[in-house]
């Protein structure tokens, strides 16, 4: 069994998904969660 959950450090909108990119580039995250219904 894979623990994913340890690895997501943020939860986005789909909205947001500049800001998720943004983070990715940067180094500011390991693994970002897009929410597609909200």
């Amino acid at each position: 069994e894979i623990k994913v959950d340890e690895y997501i450090t943020h939860n986005l909108k789909l909205g947001e998904i500049n800001e998720a990119f943004h983070l990715m580039h940067e180094g500011g995250c390991l693994r970002c969660v897009l929410a597609v219904h909200s």
